[in-house]
């Protein structure tokens, strides 16, 4: 049975999900192994951003420019 998302958990499904897919990619941006763990955990039809490229692949893009500010604080 799917889990039932409202406010704040819907929100941050998409970048968990973005997160997580970004490994299946030849040229990956990043690496989460933890979303990929989290992805797991969760009952939720995932599928339903499947089109949503464009989304997935800025999450990945704004993730490592994250990632690489804070490793040179």
């Amino acid at each position: 049975m799917e889990q039932t998302l409202d406010g704040i958990s819907k929100t941050l499904i998409i970048p968990l999900w973005a997160r997580a897919v970004e490994i299946k990619h030849s040229n990956l941006i990043i690496k989460d192994y933890k979303a990929i763990e989290m992805m797991g955990q969760i009952e939720y039809d995932f599928n339903r951003f499947d089109s949503e490229w464009a989304t997935q692949i800025s999450i990945a893009v704004r993730t490592e420019i994250l990632d690489n500010v804070l490793r040179n604080l």
